[in-house]
């Protein structure tokens, strides 16, 4: 869990964001991120993962995900609560927070077909894409549509350059993994 946290804590770092609560069910056993034993929970059949952002807590099920893709959800789901706090702060002049809260309130889940295309998954996409690129070297693939999550990385690149995320990744974690692309 230790990486996990300290992965958590380099994203929320990055995007000034409140550290949110995180729940973990693996192998039948609920945890929060300190590996603390907490309430069950059960998660919609169309989900590996889920934000409350009202609340702000994650909810991850390892039992149904790829455990190689544990930072990339990570990712994606934290961009939800920035989208989220972003909201809840004018004053970060967040462009997108407008449009962010009209979809936050009129949420189409993973249950609905085009869910992938609302501009705060597309976001949460191309935040998790980036990460996962300057970090590890490695790409994913995403179901949605492939133009508007091209224009929204090279928006966040913008946002988050490659040195900004070396170093806060630096200052949080360590070295960059030396991996080859």
């Amino acid at each position: 869990m230790t990486r996990i946290k300290k992965f958590v804590n380099f994203l929320c770092d990055l995007m000034v964001i409140d550290q949110p609560n995180i729940y973990i069910v693996d192998k039948g056993g609920f945890k929060d991120i300190d590996g603390v034993s907490t309430e069950s929970f059960e998660l919609k059949d169309s989900s590996a993962a889920t934000t409350i952002v009202e609340e702000n807590k994650i909810y991850i099920d390892m039992n149904v995900i790829d455990k190689a893709m544990i930072y990339t959800i990570l990712a994606h789901e934290l961009r939800h609560i920035y989208q989220y706090q972003s909201i809840m702060h004018p004053s970060w002049e967040e462009p997108m927070a407008e449009t962010w809260k009209e979809e936050i309130l009129n949420y189409n889940g993973s249950d609905i077909e085009g869910y992938e295309n609302q501009s705060i998954e597309i976001d949460a996409n191309a935040f998790s894409k980036l990460i996962i690129n300057v970090v590890f070297k490695k790409d994913f693939e995403v179901n949605c549509d492939q133009e508007l999550l091209k224009k929204r990385i090279q928006e966040l690149m913008n946002d988050f350059s490659y040195a900004e995320i070396k170093e806060c990744y630096e200052y949080n974690i360590g070295p960059l993994p030396n991996i080859k692309a």
